[in-house]
């Protein structure tokens, strides 16, 4: 029972950085793209 509820406190850490990181990488890929466009 303890173990499920660490796991559970680990994904609502992970969760919201992962949330972040992809964010990052779509508003990278979407630079990238600006920029191939541009030049």
């Amino acid at each position: 029972m303890e173990a499920i509820r660490g796991l559970f406190t680990a994904c609502g850490y992970v969760y919201p950085v992962m949330k972040k990181l992809a964010l990052l990488l779509i508003l990278a890929l979407v630079l990238l793209l600006i920029i191939r466009s541009a030049v």
